[in-house]
């Protein structure tokens, strides 16, 4: 089991390590997050109401999205190999790029399963895996993290 997880942290290390690599050498800052006329607005996206592991309630649009260049990712905490995988290798993307995170770039890991994953289970999962600045854990209603969770992002 241990291997298993090992080569999932791998896999997926190279994943996220090739995304961000891409994001950086297309630009970064606001401009190229949300250029004008682009379609991904507030007209595409919903501004549902979302609650973070502090318990701080925010918008998805206006809030976490609106001029901002964003990864975002889906979890659960009770999640076997995978989960536990692709946080540790959003991890090692994040210290790649620590002096950026919260400033101009932000991590969201929003929560498949909002009526086991509360606020406080998604701090204690962030704390397992030191996060930091620029990185929230997310939950709402299960409604709308199915409806996030069918917006295509490219």
């Amino acid at each position: 089991m241990q291997y298993g997880f090992i080569r999932e942290i791998k896999r997926f290390s190279g994943y996220w390590i090739g995304i961000f690599a891409m994001l950086l050498t297309l630009g970064s800052g606001v401009s190229w997050a949300a250029p004008q006329g682009n379609l991904w607005g507030k007209d595409y996206f919903p501004n549902l109401e979302l609650t973070d592991q502090n318990g701080k309630k925010v918008r998805f649009y206006d809030d976490l999205l609106k001029g901002k260049v964003v990864a975002i990712n889906f979890i659960y905490t009770h999640c076997g190999d995978s989960c536990p995988a692709e946080t540790a290798s959003l991890k090692q993307v994040y210290k790649l790029i620590e002096d950026r995170m919260g400033n101009d770039i932000f991590f969201y890991s929003i929560s498949i399963d909002p009526d086991r994953d509360t606020p406080k289970v998604l701090k204690e999962y962030a704390e397992r895996f030191k996060t930091g600045k620029g990185w929230l854990f997310l939950t709402g209603s299960k409604t709308d993290t199915t409806l996030i969770k069918k917006i295509r992002f490219i």
